[in-house]
C-alpha cells in the first residue's frame, strides 16, 4: 500500500514539474495573457495610491524576466498626478517575485518599470515631476519648452536687474529666492537621500524590496539657466541591504553621447546619521 502511494505520489510530482517546464519554455518564446484579472490589479495599486493620481494599465500578461524569474507585466502604463500634472509613461510595469530574497528575511516583490520618461522641470521653486511639450519655433530659432500644470499652478518668476518678480499665488510652505550651485546641490542631495530612505520604509512594510529602471530617459527643463537636458538609457538597481537599515544599487545612463556609470548608498551610522555616497 505504502509503496503504491509512493508511486502515485511521484507521477503526480513528475506531471507538476512537467507542467511547469512546459509553461517555462512557453515563457521563453512569449508572454501568457492574462486579461480577466487586470481590472482587479489597477484597482489594487489605486487604493495605495492618493486620490489625486490616475493609473492606465495595458495589457497584462505573465512574463519571464531576466529568462528566469516570472513576472506580472502590464504594458504599456501611463501615471498621472493631476495634482502636479506630471504624467509618466513606460513601455512596461513589472512585478516579480524573487524566493531568494524570502530567504534572506526581505519580501520578494521587485518593481521593475521598462522605458519610462519622466520629466523634470525646475525652477526656483526647486526640480519637480512635470510634463513638457517642446515647441519648435517655425522661423528656425531656439524652440520654446511649455510646462502644463495640474491642480497646483505655480506662480511665473521673472528674473531682472531689480531682482525678482513673482506673479501668482505660491505653493502652500514654499518660497521663492535665488540658490547658488552649492545650495542646489545639497537641495538635491537631501531630496535624494530621502528617496533612498523611501525604499527600507517600503520593504519594511512589505510592500517591495527592489526597485529597478531599464531603458529609461529623463527630460530635465533647467527654466533659470535656459538649458534643457536629456538623459537615455537610464538603468537604476535599487534594494535594501540585509541590515534591513541601509540603501545600496548600480546606475548608469547617457548624456550627449558619453555613458556614465556609478553607484550610489545611503548608510546609517551608530549615532544614526544618514550619509549619501555616490
Amino acid at each position: 500500500m505504502g509503496r503504491k502511494i509512493r508511486r502515485v505520489a511521484s507521477c503526480v510530482l513528475g506531471a507538476a514539474v512537467v507542467v511547469v517546464l512546459l509553461l517555462y519554455a512557453f515563457l521563453l518564446f512569449r508572454p501568457i495573457p492574462l486579461p480577466f484579472v487586470r481590472d482587479q490589479a489597477r484597482a489594487a495599486v489605486l487604493a495605495a495610491l492618493p486620490d489625486t493620481s490616475d493609473l492606465e494599465l495595458g495589457d497584462m500578461a505573465l512574463a519571464l524576466e531576466g529568462a528566469a524569474w516570472p513576472v506580472l507585466q502590464f504594458s504599456p502604463v501611463v501615471y498621472t498626478d493631476k495634482k502636479s500634472g506630471a504624467k509618466i509613461r513606460m513601455d512596461a510595469l513589472e512585478v516579480g517575485f524573487s524566493p531568494i530574497r524570502v530567504l534572506i528575511g526581505q519580501p520578494g516583490a521587485t518593481i521593475t518599470m521598462v522605458g519610462p520618461h519622466i520629466q523634470v522641470n525646475q525652477d526656483l521653486l526647486g526640480p519637480r515631476v512635470t510634463s513638457l511639450d517642446i515647441v519648435k519655433d517655425p522661423s528656425g530659432g531656439r524652440p520654446t519648452v511649455r510646462v502644463h500644470e495640474g491642480q497646483d499652478a505655480f506662480p511665473s518668476v521673472g528674473i531682472s536687474s531689480e531682482g525678482l518678480d513673482v506673479r501668482g499665488a505660491l505653493p502652500q510652505g514654499q518660497q521663492v529666492g535665488l540658490r547658488s550651485d552649492n545650495a542646489w546641490l545639497i537641495y538635491n542631495l537631501e531630496a535624494a537621500e530621502q528617496s533612498l530612505a523611501d525604499i527600507v520604509k517600503q520593504a519594511r512594510d512589505g510592500k517591495f524590496s527592489r526597485l529597478t529602471i531599464r531603458n529609461g530617459v529623463l527630460d530635465m527643463n533647467d527654466a533659470v539657466y535656459g538649458l534643457f537636458r536629456q538623459f537615455q538609457d537610464i538603468r537604476l538597481d535599487l534594494a535594501p541591504g540585509a541590515n534591513d537599515t541601509d540603501t545600496e544599487g548600480q546606475f548608469s545612463a547617457s548624456l550627449g553621447g558619453r555613458v556614465m556609470h556609478g553607484t550610489v548608498a545611503r548608510v546609517i551610522d551608530k549615532d544614526g546619521t544618514a550619509r549619501l555616497t555616490a
